[in-house]
């Protein structure tokens, strides 16, 4: 019965994780599905033959090292464009304030709230 109450969390932590997932970022995700699939299989293999233990623990550490590389090389791309974008809207800041246009200042400001929305 414990078995069973305990894969229902995990079919639902599952689905939760997908559905919480920027759609346009999905690739970059650590892949839940793959890494549940591979401990299952491993955990088969070890059962199966405890000979394997090391091979398979240097596997499972290689999948799960590539998937966060993954995700981490891309929080690197995002973490670089989003200071671009700050570093733009600074000069484009300081440009206003030298001018001394007011009128521009609630463009600009809404500029700042969107590049804080994108997270």
């Amino acid at each position: 019965m414990r078995f069973l109450i305990a894969r229902r969390r995990m079919v639902a932590f599952g689905k939760k994780l997908k559905q919480l997932q920027v759609q346009e970022w999905q690739g970059y995700y650590i892949n839940y599905k793959l890494m549940k699939k591979k401990v299952k299989q491993y955990v088969q293999q070890i059962e199966a033959s405890a000979e394997n233990r090391d091979y398979i623990l240097k596997d499972f550490s290689r999948v799960l090292d590539k998937q966060i590389e993954k995700t981490v090389l891309f929080l690197l791309e995002q973490e670089g464009q989003l200071a671009s974008r700050l570093s733009s809207l600074g000069e484009q800041h300081d440009a206003l304030i030298q001018q001394a246009d007011t009128m521009r200042i609630p463009e600009m400001q809404e500029a700042y709230r969107d590049v804080g929305g994108i997270f």
